[in-house]
């Protein structure tokens, strides 16, 4: 899977980006911009542990969507 993600990425001048990375990106925004419950995005994600769903709520909404929003743009 890993190699056609790098050929995904390559073919479409994408910038390097892990699989896990969207998988945080998901978890961040669905957690602090769509309000989704940090239980059922621990669940979706399937951790055992709720703390470790809870490290993706952020303390500075501002700056969290403006990270999630370059980077976005950046794939487009």
């Amino acid at each position: 899977m890993r190699k056609s993600w790098h050929r995904l990425l390559k073919t479409n001048n994408l910038p390097k980006l892990r699989l896990h990375d969207i998988r945080h990106l998901i978890a961040t925004y669905s957690i602090n911009h769509l309000g989704t419950s940090v239980e059922l995005v621990s669940y979706c994600l399937g951790h055992t542990n709720i703390a470790t769903t809870q490290r993706y709520i952020t303390k500075d909404m501002k700056m969290s969507l403006s990270v999630i929003e370059n980077m976005l743009k950046s794939v487009k």
